[in-house]
């Protein structure tokens, strides 16, 4: 076993801190990277990443246990937070042993959790060189539904680490890769509404990194049609009318969702998402949940 090699900062993901030891070890290529450090060749540790066991043994990140990697460095809390328990446990295991990618396990449809270009915040990058000589990437800032700073507000960028580049090695948050001319993420309408709108989604995906609470998808949906009655959005046989809270959702978020896929069509709300959120099987994205919650906080005035 390896000594501790380096530490794990606010916010970072497990792939940045690689991307940091391969500039501290001048070790470019993945492949030669991984041997060294793990012993064995394996996949870019980005996202949800797996063959978690042979690099926790290894001693690189100090004593630390699997799950803790997990929940601490990956994005997986946020993708498994109303994910059934089966469902959890199964891409726990992929990412502890390997073999098929983790998400595959989810049952989410892929687009929900692709993640592209690597993005970041020039507040975070520069408040970030206060404290060290190098920034790195945040994990609240790689969710797929968050597209502003949850600290600042910002619009964020992209960097020059697109996703193809994340899939076959390791690129290090740098001036060079977060130029201050990057493109920044087209959020739509610069309306106050549509920025307060995209801060709170993201302030509620970064409170999701964070949960431990176990939930189950059940208990889940009947806090949801409780919250629902309250609000008057439940038909005459108790069930959530997707009408109504369609129509709630654009008074509400207005044209804020068309920031995201096939929630927004028409002008409208789309009443396919919801009725899969709230009558389905129990596979719907984090992003729907988070939206919902939003609408239920505005009528219990929180």
């Amino acid at each position: 076993m390896r000594g501790q090699l380096i530490a794990h900062r606010d916010d970072e993901t497990l792939y940045s801190m690689m991307a940091r030891l391969t500039r501290y070890l001048a070790i470019s290529e993945t492949g030669a990277l991984h041997r060294s450090l793990f012993g064995k060749d394996m996949p870019v540790l980005d996202g949800m990443a797996t063959n978690l066991m042979p690099i926790v043994g290894s001693g690189v990140f100090g004593e630390i246990e699997v799950a803790d990697v997990a929940l601490e460095w990956t994005t997986l809390p946020y993708h498994v937070r109303y994910a059934h328990p089966a469902r959890r446990e199964a891409v726990m295991d992929v990412m502890r042993r390997g073999g098929a990618a983790a998400s595959s396990s989810l049952g989410v449809a892929a687009h929900y959790l692709e993640e592209g270009a690597l993005k970041f915040c020039p507040a975070c990058i520069e408040e970030m060189s206060e404290l060290h000589a190098d920034p790195w990437w945040r994990r609240s800032h790689q969710l797929p539904a968050v597209q502003v700073c949850p600290d600042h507000g910002d619009p964020l960028r992209l960097s020059t680490v697109t996703s193809a580049m994340r899939r076959s090695g390791y690129h290090a948050a740098t001036l060079q890769t977060c130029p201050p001319s990057s493109e920044t993420i087209e959020v739509g309408s610069a309306e106050p509404a549509r920025q307060r709108d995209l801060l709170q989604i993201a302030r509620l995906a970064d409170r999701l990194l964070d949960a431990r609470e176990e939930l189950h998808p059940d208990d889940v949906r009947e806090c949801y049609l409780s919250r629902l009655q309250t609000a008057g959005l439940l038909n005459r046989l108790g069930e959530a009318d997707v009408g109504k809270i369609a129509a709630a959702m654009d008074r509400y978020w207005g044209d804020t969702l068309g920031s995201w896929q096939q929630l927004h069509e028409d002008g409208r709300c789309s009443q396919g998402w919801l009725g899969k959120l709230l009558l389905g099987e129990h596979r719907s994205p984090a992003l729907h949940h988070l939206i919902l919650e939003g609408l239920l906080d505005a009528f219990d005035g929180r």
